[in-house]
């Protein structure tokens, strides 16, 4: 994870349905938004530890929790919802 001032975006390419994060590192804070089918959310309880990420989004059903490691340019994540957890690869735009 970079801590470069500003936002970084990131993609999930080939999905189905859309997601793309917009991220900034803050020591071992991650702050950003999601855009979640089109709507953007802010990232909450975002932590970074060495490779390792988490955060939360809340929507309407209820929250999603994030976590997952960053290699490179790729963020895998397993995004737990409703009691099921998703994997998910996103890639950093450029």
């Amino acid at each position: 994870m970079s801590t470069a001032h500003g936002r970084e975006p990131w993609r999930r390419p080939g999905a189905l349905w859309i997601i793309s994060a917009n991220l900034k590192a803050d020591g071992n804070v991650l702050n950003g938004t999601m855009n979640f089918m089109g709507n953007d959310v802010k990232i909450e309880k975002g932590k970074i530890d060495g490779d390792k990420v988490s955060f939360e989004i809340n929507l309407e059903f209820g929250p999603m929790a994030y976590a997952g490691t960053v290699s490179g340019d790729e963020m895998k994540l397993s995004i737990s919802v409703m009691g099921d957890a998703i994997p998910v690869v996103l890639k950093r735009a450029k």
